[in-house]
């Protein structure tokens, strides 16, 4: 891959979103790039705290989902949220098309983390279903775009880091509030809880990392097993690993060795 010309294309044209999207690359050193999907209220950054932490020798790709930056300060209105909907998920197809159909890529590693996991399950049942064609008509993503995204990303590894499974979750364990019952409901309007989700990968081919931390502080383990079951009833090349380094916000040491292996870098 010419990463000068990859680049340079994230910055020409017009970024058909009223945000800022803040495509970002981070070349590496071998042929595999990973498209880095950040958790709730977080950033781009990921990808810069993914190569500071653990030196993938791989290219990373960061962006922003429109709820952007809220750990930071910015405010925003979660009934106005786009999470669970496609909205949330149309920026990361744009990116998808920028970086796998434009420069002709024929594998793609997809990383999430937290709600980052969620969007990549439910942005691959998006590519594998047609509920939203029209949708990614409008970027430029027909069937055959679909089929070939699809084939990227099962050449690829999926890597759920510590992936949100929903909101109900969370709410049983750390109590309801106003956003986080807005939030579930939009998850549930939009049937795109995550841990529902899981089946519409039903039929793919898939190499998936999924890791959990035995105590995550943040989302809770109440339905790590569940959502092992259900992700290894529609997919078999699945690997879990359960770690205990510290939790949700600690350093994932264990999954970065096993995707090192995995990638074979």
């Amino acid at each position: 891959m010419n990463q000068f010309i990859l680049k340079c294309l994230f910055f020409l044209g017009v970024v058909p979103f009223q945000y800022d999207l803040h495509l970002t690359t981070l070349p590496g050193g071998n042929r595999r790039t990973m498209i880095c999907l950040h958790g709730y209220g977080d950033s781009y950054q990921i990808a810069e705290v993914l190569r500071d932490l653990y030196n993938p020798d791989v290219t990373l790709v960061g962006f922003n989902f429109p709820e952007h930056d809220i750990k930071e300060g910015r405010a925003y209105d979660p009934k106005k949220a786009s999470f669970g909907s496609i909205d949330e998920l149309l920026p990361l197809f744009y990116v998808m098309k920028k970086v796998v159909l434009d420069q002709g890529l024929d594998s793609v590693d997809l990383y999430g983390f937290s709600a980052g996991g969620g969007a990549v399950v439910n942005a691959i049942g998006v590519l594998n279903r047609t509920a939203y064609d029209a949708e990614l008509k409008k970027l430029g993503i027909g069937k055959v775009e679909k089929a070939r995204l699809l084939t990227a990303i099962q050449r690829g590894i999926v890597v759920l880091d510590t992936p949100l499974k929903s909101v109900e979750e969370i709410i049983d364990f750390r109590g309801a509030s106003e956003e986080l019952e807005i939030l579930a409901q939009k998850y549930r309007d939009c049937d795109a809880r995550p841990i529902d989700a899981l089946k519409r990968l039903e039929g793919l081919s898939l190499n998936i990392l999924l890791h959990f931390q035995k105590e995550d502080e943040i989302l809770s383990n109440r339905d790590d097993e569940l959502y092992i079951e259900r992700l290894k009833a529609y997919q078999k090349k699945v690997k879990v690993i359960i770690a205990d380094e510290g939790g949700h916000m600690a350093p994932h040491y264990e999954l970065w060795k096993e995707y090192a292996r995995r990638a074979a870098f």
